[in-house]
């Protein structure tokens, strides 16, 4: 009797901690969001105010959380971002299973049903790649040595390209929701926003190459880019820092 009230308790309260989970789930994606702007803002006007680069150039966010005391701010809430990332993709993963088991019974086409799981949980998998990226970027610093900033440039690009394609899926499964099971509201502004991230991301990578190529070895110098002289190449660097910003803005809003 006394083994069965312990059971019964126990489950009560994992019930409890689960419904206080679902409840404010909501504050998962909020510190994301908040977490990217810091990374965002903070680094950059701690750069500026230290005088490693100066008001003509706008820096990477890699460069400007490269150097202390920006770089633990930066270093910190990337792996908070990280973090709050992952458990917000699972939270919305469970959301749209969900759904998808309403209709499991139902649906004529379990061929498409299945197809739909099999991307709900890609899209997992997807997360947690651009969630390990972060964690890549925020242990190498962009600023030290070639072989370091090369490795946290690779950090980086598999979040940027992990988030995007994140992204494009919601977007597609979000459309399928909507017009197949008549599930949560028309998904043209996400559709548009991918678009946007999209087009951003694809000006901030060419810009980026450009830049490199132009600049060659001194691209690689920290100092260097961080006080880009007044040559042909400096216009394609800061293309590509602006787009670069607002790329992570976009990622901090979505």
């Amino acid at each position: 009797m006394l083994m069965l009230m312990t059971i019964k308790l126990h489950n009560q309260k994992k019930q409890w901690l689960y419904s206080s989970i679902k409840k404010h789930s909501w504050i998962f994606p909020l510190n994301c969001s908040i977490g990217t702007l810091l990374i965002t803002i903070v680094p950059y006007i701690l750069t500026v105010h230290y005088g490693y680069t100066n008001k003509k150039i706008f820096p990477l966010i890699s460069d400007s959380g490269g150097y202390p005391p920006g770089a633990n701010i930066f270093s910190s809430f990337l792996i908070i971002c990280a973090i709050f990332s992952t458990l917000t993709a699972w939270i919305r993963y469970k959301q749209v299973k969900y759904y998808l088991q309403l209709h499991w019974k139902d649906d004529q086409n379990m061929n498409e049903l299945k197809y739909l799981r099999s991307i709900n949980w890609t899209l997992v998998i997807l997360m947690i790649f651009s969630s390990f990226g972060m964690l890549i970027a925020a242990s190498f610093r962009f600023t030290d040595s070639a072989t370091i900033a090369v490795i946290h440039g690779i950090g980086a690009t598999i979040t940027f390209v992990c988030d995007l394609l994140y992204s494009i899926g919601t977007a597609y499964i979000c459309w399928k929701l909507y017009h197949v099971y008549c599930l949560e509201s028309k998904p043209i502004s996400l559709i548009v926003f991918t678009i946007v991230k999209t087009i951003t991301a694809t000006i901030f990578a060419l810009n980026f190459l450009i830049s490199w190529y132009m600049a060659g070895n001194d691209f690689l110098d920290a100092k260097f880019r961080l006080k880009w002289p007044d040559v042909n190449s400096r216009i394609f660097f800061l293309t590509a820092t602006f787009s670069e910003t607002i790329l992570v803005l976009l990622i901090s809003v979505g």
